[in-house]
């Protein structure tokens, strides 16, 4: 490097440093791969790309711990075309890398690069994590999988599995006494339609499910519903209803696509997800129905406790959201690279009709409905809170995901 480029690239980093000492620890200049300092933990850094030529020293960032989200690139001395090639490096190996460019010497708002920044951690913390299995899928699941090899290679995602009777030990180490803080917030949220006796027995279902999930590193699950309940008399929706609305993400029956679907809106919203069935279908007026039996007590509205449908027994949730509420919905495919999308609002809730399960929710979808179906890969739908399209889209170009929206 020149002198003349030598005090270019020192005087790019001050600017830089000076823009955003508040937020993050300034590494200083890195010419050479030999100064680089290998990190400690795995660490999310911010790369200012001063000169071309560069795209391995970025490699060996993320060889030696550190996650490059943010690329800084400017329009002069090949700093563009050297983020180019280190943003698509960076995301084949699954890190959604993002690009803020500005023109040479001009002040980047911190908050321009927070944002991406919060984007990024948020995409990377999608993938490299492991999805607990609580026994077999439904029988009836018959094109709910997920192809194990390209979820490892799309999205460095693991799936593992757990025998119900390992669940069934870590029940019967439970202290009942444990529920009683619980019950007492269920009863301050949710009216009893059930016997307290049932309630407890599903919080013991729950305690036993959160300390394997704890015990195993996992916050993704899905669970095989019915043979728990064949083999201790308990629906898991109260264990998932909570579960759901405490930071983890469970879905029903085992269904592998579900509950891939929920982990990613959640992440992308904040919020609990709620998988439900699609129920019910009205073409005139764009609506479907939505309806399971372990939506999160987490969300807004009504809460009552019933029986779960199928069984009627146990404890089932019945959630009721308030008319008129955004709603994202969606499932993705057996390889996780498409995914089938609508928005809508909420209609109705709390429908209580007859043979459908307790949570029931009636949504006009935006777009054609009939396209939503007709593309839709199977049966269960993931729904979010609130409008999640930018973050979404984001996320697909990110990971290469074609979206089929209605």
């Amino acid at each position: 490097m020149t002198e003349k480029s030598r005090k270019l690239v020192q005087s790019l980093h001050r600017l830089v440093a000076r823009s955003l000492r508040d937020e993050f620890e300034d590494g200083g200049i890195i010419l050479k791969s030999k100064d680089i300092v290998k990190a400690s933990s795995k660490t999310f850094c911010v790369v200012n790309i001063a000169t071309g030529g560069t795209e391995k020293l970025i490699a060996d960032l993320f060889s030696r711990g550190y996650i490059p989200l943010v690329l800084i690139a400017w329009n002069r001395l090949n700093s563009l075309p050297a983020a180019l090639e280190a943003r698509a490096y960076l995301r084949n190996i699954s890190i959604p890398a993002m690009i803020v460019y500005a023109s040479w010497g001009q002040r980047i708002p911190s908050e321009r690069v927070l944002k991406e920044f919060s984007l990024a951690s948020n995409l990377y913390l999608i993938s490299r994590i492991n999805i607990l299995e609580l026994g077999a899928p439904a029988d009836w699941l018959i094109a709910s999988s997920v192809d194990k090899k390209i979820a490892q290679q799309r999205y460095k995602i693991q799936f593992n599995r757990i025998e119900l009777d390992e669940l069934r030990k870590e029940c019967e180490n439970v202290d009942p006494a444990s529920s009683l803080n619980i019950i007492e917030r269920l009863s301050c949220r949710c009216t009893f339609n059930v016997e307290l006796e049932e309630v407890k027995k599903s919080l013991r279902l729950y305690f036993a499910i959160r300390n394997i999930l704890e015990r195993e590193g996992s916050r993704v699950f899905t669970i095989s519903c019915f043979n728990i309940f064949k083999l201790l008399g308990v629906t898991p929706c109260l264990a998932l209803s909570l579960l759901n609305s405490e930071g983890f993400v469970g879905g029903c029956e085992g269904d592998e696509q579900a509950v891939f679907t929920m982990h990613v809106f959640s992440r992308l919203s904040g919020k609990p997800v709620f998988m439900g069935n699609v129920a019910n279908l009205d073409f005139e007026k764009n609506s479907l129905i939505l309806s399971h039996c372990a939506a999160p007590i987490g969300f807004p509205g009504r809460c009552m406790l019933k029986t779960h449908f199928e069984t009627e027994s146990s404890v089932g949730v019945d959630v009721v959201l308030e008319k008129d509420i955004n709603v994202t919905l969606g499932r993705f495919n057996k390889h996780l690279d498409l995914l089938v999308l609508a928005f809508g609002r909420v209609l109705e809730s709390g429908l209580s009709l007859s043979g459908l399960c307790r949570t029931q929710i009636k949504i006009r979808v935006d777009g054609s409905l009939k396209k939503f179906i007709n593309y839709l890969p199977g049966n269960h739908v993931a729904l979010a809170l609130g409008k999640i399209e930018d973050s979404i889209f984001k996320f697909a170009e990110v990971y290469g995901v074609k979206v089929v929206q209605s």
